[in-house]
């Protein structure tokens, strides 16, 4: 798992960054990166998992359920679950207040998220830990590190309401693109976050930033949630592998390069 050097060459205007972004992508407007995952792979936690989508790469660890020590009384009723994010130096970020400020909104959406299918009170006066390393960031690294959270909770035999699947979209240069890269994410005005529920169908989280209008939002939205629910049946059939090779579970490999099935759209795709 080697680090790709970039050459960023000199600055240039905004005009000029957009339209190199637009050019640079090198697939469909409605095209997800290549997505790779694979659990058990933090010795000694409960479970874990890691997923890979092109140069964006996270992992993540879960620990617990845990003794719950003092706290409210629905602390000691349902299971907390806390979230931690941290990031390795070279991710890919530098602007460390940014990336701070950043973590802690991401935490707070993470634990909204697993909140919704995790069966917190089978775990009474318990807390459960979910750890996210991002290793690099090239966008999307939220959406990634749900997904792969979902993941290792399953893997550690948590009890879920169901299994669940998450997909960001950016408007950038005009128009939606799917699963951005960090790139496409700076020159976005608006991005939307969703996690899908695979079982019922059901949307869990959605989470803006920026500016959308009324259409484009309702369009990110149909996007994220056809494209999540391709990602839930990926995160399904990696746990099936797992238990079918259980002896050979670093050979499990699960990957989607194709785009999913989305509503139709009237703009042109990206090259």
């Amino acid at each position: 798992m080697g680090l790709k050097e970039f050459d960023y060459g000199p600055l240039v205007s905004v005009e000029e960054s957009t339209e190199v972004t637009t050019l640079e992508r090198k697939r469909q407007w409605n095209e997800l990166r290549p997505l790779f995952m694979r659990t058990r792979m933090v010795s000694g936690a409960a479970g874990s998992s890691y997923l890979e989508a092109e140069n964006s790469k996270v992992i993540c660890s879960v620990n617990g359920p845990l003794a719950h020590t003092g706290g409210r009384t629905e602390a000691i009723e349902r299971s907390k679950i806390s979230c931690y994010i941290s990031r390795t130096k070279f991710c890919g970020l530098e602007d460390h207040e940014l990336v701070k400020s950043a973590t802690t909104e991401h935490e707070g959406i993470l634990c909204k998220a697993l909140e919704s299918i995790v069966r917190v009170e089978q775990y009474p006066k318990s807390t459960i830990e979910i750890h996210v390393l991002v290793i690099e960031d090239d966008g999307s690294t939220l959406s990634a590190a749900i997904t792969c959270a979902c993941l290792a909770l399953a893997d550690a035999k948590i009890e879920l309401r169901e299994l669940m699947g998450c997909c960001s979209v950016a408007y950038a240069n005009g128009q939606l693109l799917l699963d951005p890269t960090l790139d496409e994410e700076k020159e976005s005005s608006g991005n939307v976050l969703v996690s899908y529920l695979a079982t019922s169908g059901k949307v869990s989280t959605v989470f803006q930033t920026g500016q959308l209008s009324y259409d484009e939002m309702e369009e990110a939205v149909d996007m994220t949630i056809s494209a999540a629910r391709e990602i839930a049946v990926l995160v399904r059939n990696c746990l099936r592998q797992r238990e079918s090779k259980d002896r050979d579970f670093e050979n499990v490999k699960v990957v989607l390069s194709t785009p999913p099935e989305l509503p139709h759209r009237h703009s042109e795709g990206a090259n």
